[in-house]
């Protein structure tokens, strides 16, 4: 009633010349005008089941986008735009609000009149008369196949990317950072059966001699019909990869001994020795290493540098032949020494590259950051991870030469994204204690950003620990030197070294970054708990940020965010990937803002069991929201402090203030939040009384009904929406 005694008042006092017209007449031409006008697209339908709901009325926009003429739309429901293509989700949001003649929002394949696909962003709202009845259905409809097509193709190079950075670029297999994590669960595997398991690693002799005759487009060739031969020969229970150049690598379980192991290297010869099409008169042959693990307790790196050591004793011991592990082969020396001898050369011939990882908001994993992590690209051992050679760089003196370039080559990278309009944020270079002591080490951090044109608190400086041991005033002094610089500074590594707290406190740093070791037993191992929750707690009081490392899994997460960590890195959210991967993430992201899907509408999650938001996180996935988390209720009054919230949903028993005081907190605060209870209570009636104060929305219980939750919740934002709009 107030709403129509306010609509009547304004009929008698629109008068003057800001008055509308009198006549209904009119005003239906001034209103018909401003719709043939306008650029959206407008339906009305007329509200009557019995007539399947026909079209009463196009505007000119309608008929551009579709291809039809109002003539021949005119009397039809409106489903003939979505042609056979009926099986839409949201065509059953359509439906509901029909049904119930209620308002939605939806988005739906359409075709035009030639048949041509178009996004539609439709939304639908019921016109009332005077007498509550539903008399009309109007649609209001955007053509949105655009930015369809630029979020499909984003998406599907982010997919590229992310291939690219796991799988061998030339014959598909796994690449050795793969391998890697496939070998790793292949030992956690054996250790639970106590079975036996077979690592294989296949060197082709002489490759470089055949790159170097024929060419590398033949090798190339050569490399993918052998590695096809491979795949064709092997059972799907073994894994193959490439190393890089010309290794391969095989994991296979069910191989019950060693004399079975070394029968099944000498059939794996004898298949490499086969001509192939693509060059019939060369005939391969291979040095073989391979391991048959039954001490479950060694690790894939450990397990992979046994192969390594085989197949280079077979090397040794003539080529075109296999070895098997044994404890006394010590081939590992001779490996890294000629490591040593080849870096100095690799660094100048461009044999090194960068690949980058995101540094990600714990809260709203969003993209704060990178750090450049080198890469060797080694002409006949593949792409050679930091662990392969930092240590070989180190020993030889060459690690400034390597880290001068990788800092430089990071800023001009970063630059390089932010000329292009992108929001890459900072990027983190790792600086060894050999660098950092040479006097030098300030002049080219400074000249680094005066040739890329980068601001200065873009870069931040990764130091170890073991700075801490170096010369205390001097370590001070060149510390101090480059904050004046402007760069951020920052601890890896945090508590794997022997960290003095005295010490610490007096280094102009920024942030910490937290071992890897201590996060992979989140949220479960009580130690790991206890000394993440302290170096936060010890951060904070400090007033540093904080950046976990190594985060694989969404259980890690929400134990960090729930403990206020500030960042975070891993391959939950991307492994290292080149400036391209980077490049296809960032450019994803602009995109969503430019599409408006940085203002997606926000839930927010509230219980203290990790278990619990996982399972509501995975529930929510698909929906069309931006999802914060929280594990306590004074986590999430200070997550609404600082973010727009339109809807949270909490629990009802927690330690320290419950579900009710937070809701009771947001109702006098942020009243136009809509505010949803879960409980453990099988009767929701019994906690009645403790909400009589507070408008709650809709209590529901535990265990929930998946598709009870998710209506409850769409129900709630569309909740929020209407009381927001006008």
């Amino acid at each position: 009633m107030g709403t129509k005694k306010r609509i009547q008042a304004s009929k008698h006092s629109a008068t003057g010349k800001f008055a509308l017209p009198q006549s209904v007449k009119a005003r239906m031409q001034l209103y018909e005008g401003a719709l043939n006008a306008t650029s959206t697209a407008v339906c009305i339908a007329l509200a009557d089941a019995e007539q399947d709901d026909p079209i009463i009325y196009v505007n000119p926009a309608f008929e551009s986008i579709t291809g039809y003429n109002r003539e021949q739309v005119l009397g039809r429901n409106c489903r003939f735009l979505q042609g056979n293509d009926r099986d839409q989700p949201s065509l059953d949001l359509v439906r509901k609000a029909l049904r119930e003649h209620c308002s939605c929002r939806a988005v739906l394949r359409n075709y035009r009149q030639n048949g041509d696909l178009f996004w539609n962003r439709i939304y639908i709202s019921p016109i009332r008369t005077e007498a509550e009845t539903i008399s009309h259905f109007i649609a209001v409809c955007e053509d949105i196949t655009l930015q369809k097509v630029a979020e499909t193709r984003a998406s599907v190079a982010r997919s590229e990317a992310q291939f690219r950075a796991t799988h061998d670029t030339l014959t598909g297999l796994p690449n050795r950072y793969l391998l890697r994590d496939r070998l790793q669960t292949a030992l956690d595997n054996a250790h639970r059966t106590a079975e036996p398991l077979a690592v294989v690693d296949i060197h082709i002799d002489r490759f470089s001699a055949i790159n170097a005759e024929l060419g590398y487009v033949i090798g190339d060739q050569i490399l993918l019909a052998l590695a096809e031969r491979l795949r064709q020969h092997l059972g799907a229970a073994t894994t193959l990869g490439r190393q890089g150049g010309d290794e391969f690598l095989l994991v296979a379980p069910g191989v019950p001994d060693e004399t079975a192991l070394s029968a099944w290297c000498l059939t794996l010869n004898e298949l490499i020795m086969k001509r192939l099409a693509v060059k019939p008169d060369l005939r391969l042959s291979a040095s073989i290493g391979a391991h048959l693990v039954t001490n479950a307790e060694l690790t894939a790196d450990e397990v992979l540098r046994r192969v390594e050591q085989a197949a280079e004793r077979a090397k040794r011991e003539g080529r075109n032949s296999h070895t098997l592990y044994h404890p006394d082969i010590d081939s590992q020396p001779d490996y890294q020494l000629v490591l040593r001898s080849e870096i100095f050369d690799a660094i100048q011939e461009g044999q090194f590259l960068l690949h980058y990882q995101p540094q990600m908001s714990c809260r709203t994993q969003q993209i704060l950051g990178v750090e450049a992590l080198a890469r060797w690209r080694h002409p006949k051992r593949g792409l050679l991870a930091p662990q392969d050679f930092i240590q070989i760089a180190e020993d030889s003196g060459h690690i400034v030469a390597l880290g001068e370039w990788v800092l430089r080559t990071a800023c001009n990278q970063l630059r390089e994204w932010v000329r292009l309009g992108l929001n890459p944020g900072s990027v983190a270079v790792n600086v060894s204690a050999t660098q950092l002591s040479r006097e030098s080490f300030t002049d080219s951090v400074h000249q680094a950003l005066e040739d890329s044109g980068l601001r200065p608190d873009l870069l931040e400086l990764e130091l170890t620990e073991s700075i801490m041991f170096s010369d205390a005033s001097v370590t001070l002094d060149k510390l101090n030197a480059l904050k004046k610089l402007g760069v951020r500074l920052s601890i890896d590594d945090f508590g794997t070294g022997y960290s003095s707290l005295s010490y610490l406190k007096k280094l102009p740093i920024d942030r910490l970054k937290i071992d890897k070791s201590f996060i992979s037993g989140l949220p479960d191992d009580q130690h790991d708990s206890a000394i993440v929750r302290t170096i936060i707690a010890m951060a904070r009081n400090l007033n540093l940020e904080v950046v976990a490392e190594g985060v694989e899994t969404l259980p890690q997460l929400n134990f960090l965010s729930r403990h206020f960590c500030d960042q975070a890195q891993g391959y939950y959210f991307s492994p290292p990937i080149a400036a391209e991967g980077i490049y296809a993430l960032l450019l994803e992201k602009q995109q969503k803002r430019a599409g408006g899907k940085d203002d997606q509408p926000t839930l927010l999650l509230v219980d203290d069991e990790d278990n619990v938001l996982s399972a509501l996180q995975r529930l929510f996935r698909h929906e069309p929201l931006r999802i914060l988390t929280a594990g306590s209720a004074e986590e999430a009054t200070v997550i609404l402090a600082e973010e727009t919230v339109e809807v949270i949903l909490t629990d009802h028993a927690m330690p320290g203030s419950s579900g009710i005081e937070l809701l009771r907190h947001v109702e006098s605060q942020q009243p136009d939040i809509v505010r949803l209870l879960l409980t453990g209570y099988s009767n929701p009636a019994l906690i009645a009384s403790g909400i009589d104060d507070i408008a709650v929305y809709k209590c529901l219980t535990k265990p929930w009904r998946d598709d009870e939750l998710l209506d409850t919740v769409r129900q709630a934002f569309q909740l929020h929406q209407d009381k927001s709009d006008p």
